[in-house]
C-alpha cells in the first residue's frame, strides 16, 4: 500500500474516532511501527494530526480545511458525475465563471472538446485542464497564488470578476446550510467568491 493511501486512511480514522495508536495501525496495515510513526510525523507536519505517546489525535478544529489533494480523492466518482451534469448545463456561446475547487475541476474536464465558450477562473488547475482547448477562450483572474489550493486570491482576482458579467457560475463551497447559506474556510477565497456571485 502506498504511503499516501495509508495516510489518507489514517486521517479518516482520526476523523471518525478522534485518535489512533501506532500498534493498531501497524497491525491493520501490516507495516512496521516505525513506518506508522513516520506517517504520523508527516501528518503532524501538515497540521493534520497531533502526535501523542503511542499514537496520534485529530489535529484540526472546526475551521480545519482539508488539503486539496485529499478533497480530490474523496468521492471522486460522484464529483465526476456532478462535473458531467454541470457541464451539460452550459450551452455553446456561454460565458462561465468556474471556481477553483476539486468538483469544479471535474466540471472543467466535462467541458473539454466544447465549442465557443468563455471561461474565467481563479483556479490554476482549471486553467491547466483547459489551456489547450482551441474553442474555449480562457481567462485567468490574476491575483496571489494560494499554495496547496492553486487558487488565485486578493484584490486582482476580486477586481477581475467585478469587471465582468457571466452567463453561468459554477461555485465550489466549503459548506452549505439551509438557514445559514454557503460558507468557506478561507476569508481570501470568500472575497473572490462573493465577486464571482455578483458577476453572475
Amino acid at each position: 500500500m502506498k504511503a499516501a493511501v495509508r495516510r489518507s486512511q489514517i486521517l479518516q480514522d482520526l476523523e471518525d474516532v478522534g485518535s489512533v495508536t501506532v500498534v493498531q495501525l501497524a497491525d491493520r496495515f501490516e507495516v512496521s511501527p516505525m513506518t506508522i510513526r513516520r506517517d504520523l510525523l508527516e501528518l503532524e507536519r501538515a497540521s493534520l494530526a497531533r502526535r501523542v505517546h503511542g499514537g496520534a489525535v485529530a489535529g484540526q478544529g472546526r475551521s480545519y480545511e482539508p488539503p486539496y489533494m485529499r478533497r480530490t480523492e474523496e468521492r471522486a466518482d460522484i464529483k465526476r458525475q456532478i462535473g458531467r451534469l454541470a457541464a451539460n448545463l452550459i450551452a455553446e456561446g456561454d460565458s462561465v465563471a468556474l471556481d477553483a475547487g476539486s468538483t469544479c475541476l471535474a466540471v472543467a474536464h466535462g467541458l473539454k472538446n466544447r465549442r465557443n465558450l468563455t471561461i474565467i477562473t481563479p483556479g490554476l488547475r482549471i486553467a491547466e485542464a483547459l489551456v489547450d482547448e482551441p474553442e474555449i477562450r480562457l481567462i485567468l483572474a490574476g491575483g496571489i497564488v494560494r499554495p496547496g489550493e492553486a487558487s488565485l486570491t486578493g484584490d486582482l482576482a476580486r477586481h477581475a470578476f467585478s469587471q465582468l458579467s457571466v452567463d453561468r457560475l459554477i461555485l465550489g463551497v466549503g459548506g452549505l446550510d439551509a438557514s445559514f447559506g454557503i460558507s468557506e474556510y478561507n476569508w481570501d477565497d470568500v472575497l473572490v467568491k462573493q465577486a464571482m456571485i455578483r458577476s453572475a
